[in-house]
């Protein structure tokens, strides 16, 4: 995982399997731009535990159900199509030098 992470840009990380090492993930995830999720299951649901938030460790905040996921999830994904579609005019904007 940490090859990944150091080669390609991730944003978002799903932690899928209880049987990995959650806390070690964490460790190579920290500092990065990755937000996190782990899936906790539940009878027959699971629950989601956020673990990173852009790299920050948030263990131990709300868990999110299945249907609230649904939203949490949305918000994300148009946080980062928001965030790219002004990413070139803040380059531009950064680029320009006062005199």
């Amino acid at each position: 995982m940490s090859k990944v992470v150091r080669h390609t840009k991730v944003d978002i990380v799903f932690s899928l399997n209880a049987q990995e090492n959650l806390s070690e993930l964490m460790a190579q995830l920290a500092g990065s731009c990755v937000t996190m999720f782990h899936r906790l299951p539940v009878e027959e649901r699971s629950w989601w535990l956020p673990v990173l938030r852009y790299g920050e460790n948030c263990l131990g905040t709300a868990a999110f159900r299945p249907g609230e996921f649904t939203g949490v999830f949305a918000e994300f994904v148009k946080s980062k199509v928001t965030d790219a579609a002004f990413e070139p005019a803040l380059n531009d904007l950064n680029s320009i030098r006062t005199v």
